[in-house]
């Protein structure tokens, strides 16, 4: 589709070839912005008139001739961009997945393609040799929108790599064009996806018991003309109890209807979890605890909330672990990619280990894996039952997913 020149130039102003003029008689960089923000609220309302189709896309700058200023550049284009302005604003502190979702859900397909235009347009000669500036279509898996919108997050990173992000400031002027929440909220595009889903499910349960209800229909006809009439008040029952039955999956499916879809999973609820191991239990334990995430953070980060694990033993010298809650994940992936320079220290954190945290059955499956490869290692006989769940060393139980360590339950509960 083709736009024609008056949309054109409106939506690509930096593609117009104007004369220079004598900058000495300019006004301000302020006095210019608040022109040319006033000129694009008013060309907004044109474009919802129906003038043009797409959203609202401006460039301001003292020099439109200079698309791309130098890095250090104090003097920064201004892109009046709204689902651009949402995505550079929401991009580091949520998942892309989650974003996509909320920018197809909010905005509409011609909004997300001139967003991809409006920045192929601005960094144009820095993806000539990338395929972002390819034009996308749509196939059988997935839409055309939803691949220029994974275009979009790609040029994104991809100028960010080259340090030329910073040479343009990304501002909304219609605020009505913005979601209200962020990508990782609980938020109405989850929900009707959530609901669609299901709604889709449902619908396929209903097809199978309509073609049940069908197949047992015309199986009771045929038994009936074959049997004689002492088997006919069985079969009945039989049917009767089969309807009922399905009158029960009928309600079972109206009331998943009715209920609304859960936002938040387990896994969900220890995404941004650690747990710390090996530190004291002092009364300044807390702040070791902090001095040990930020030294192998390598700058400061906030904890939400952290607790001991487990009932305190007096006298004891091992100190229960620790779980930690982070504000985000971006910074519980940082630290545990990290933690292993804690090794190196001479202080009391070389003593300290840190893990994510995982389901219980997730980590004794890892320590089973563990156990198994250091006893092969020091020669001995190992075998794994055969859904991996239990481990023998040397014909003797030692390990299991359902009850951990055999060796120091068995020793709790008396056996020898």
């Amino acid at each position: 589709m083709f736009l024609c020149k008056e949309c054109e130039d409106f939506r690509f102003p930096y593609t117009v070839v104007e004369p220079k003029k004598a900058h000495k008689h300019l006004p301000n960089a302020r006095a210019i912005s608040n022109t040319a923000v006033k000129k694009d609220e008013a060309r907004s309302k044109d474009v919802r008139r129906g003038e043009c189709s797409t959203g609202t896309t401006t460039i301001h700058n003292q020099d439109i001739s200079e698309p791309n200023p130098a890095p250090g550049c104090t003097n920064p284009q201004i892109l009046v961009n709204e689902l651009l302005t949402y995505v550079i604003f929401h991009r580091n502190s949520c998942t892309s997945a989650a974003l996509v979702r909320v920018i197809c859900g909010f905005f509409t397909p011609n909004e997300i393609a001139g967003a991809k235009k409006c920045l192929i347009g601005v960094f144009g000669h820095q993806l000539s040799d990338s395929t972002f500036v390819t034009e996308r279509r749509a196939s059988t898996s997935r839409q055309a929108h939803e691949a220029e919108m994974d275009d979009i997050l790609g040029i994104i990173d991809y100028v960010d790599s080259k340090d030329s992000l910073e040479t343009i400031r990304f501002v909304a002027a219609d605020l009505s064009r913005l979601p209200g929440y962020g990508p990782e909220d609980t938020n109405m595009c989850a929900v009707v996806d959530r609901q669609q889903r299901l709604d889709t499910t449902v619908a396929g349960l209903t097809t199978k018991m309509e073609s049940l209800s069908q197949l047992s229909h015309d199986n009771t006809q045929k038994v009936s003309t074959a049997l004689s009439q002492q088997l006919i008040p069985e079969i009945r029952n039989a049917i009767s109890s089969m309807e009922k039955k399905m009158d029960e999956v009928h309600r079972a499916v109206n009331n998943i209807t009715s209920k609304p879809a859960q936002t938040k999973s387990m896994d969900q609820s220890r995404e941004k979890n650690i747990i710390v191991f090996g530190v004291a239990e002092a009364l300044d334990w807390r702040v070791k605890l902090t001095d040990v995430i930020n030294f192998v953070a390598g700058r400061e980060v906030t904890v939400n909330d952290a607790f001991r694990v487990g009932r305190a033993v007096t006298g004891s010298d091992k100190p229960r672990p620790i779980i930690v809650k982070l504000c985000n994940v971006w910074d519980r992936r940082l630290v545990l990619s990290n933690c292993r320079i804690l090794s190196s220290c001479t202080n009391y954190m070389s003593k300290i280990f840190i893990a994510a945290d995982e389901p219980l059955e997730e980590r004794r499956k890892k320590t089973i894996r563990r156990l198994y490869n250091k006893a092969r290692g020091q020669q001995k006989v190992t075998e794994l039952s055969e859904d991996g769940a239990s481990l023998y060393i040397d014909s003797v139980l030692v390990f299991t997913v359902k009850d951990g360590d055999v060796r120091s339950n068995a020793g709790d509960n008396g056996e020898h």
